[in-house]
């Protein structure tokens, strides 16, 4: 005689919230690190600012921009000072990243 139970639907249900709650707290960090990145941003046009985009790839929240003066207002030149939004936002961000990937 033989009696089996099987977990593996319910195993798969709970990989699937695992899953789904990761995915939904890492758009949700990137709004917030995008957010936060534009609150930084010096504006003269809001040409930068409105530039700002993320994305979430698996484990990365990438935020991007394709203006090209961006590495002047990020690191400064001879004649301007940085304003480090980027890396201001990662600072800031660092406790909730890592938060979110001790699962």
């Amino acid at each position: 005689m033989e009696i089996k139970v099987s977990y593996d639907s319910q195993l798969k249900n709970i990989e699937n919230k695992i899953i789904e709650n990761k995915t939904s707290a890492m758009n949700d960090l990137s709004k917030k690190c995008l957010e936060y990145a534009k609150s930084l941003v010096p504006v003269r046009t809001g040409k930068l600012k409105n530039s700002l985009k993320s994305e979430v790839l698996e484990n990365t929240i990438k935020i991007t921009t394709d203006v090209d003066y961006a590495k002047v207002i990020e690191y400064g030149d001879m004649y301007r000072k940085p304003y480090a939004f980027m890396s201001k936002t990662l600072i800031f961000m660092k406790s909730e990243i890592e938060k979110l990937f001790k699962m």
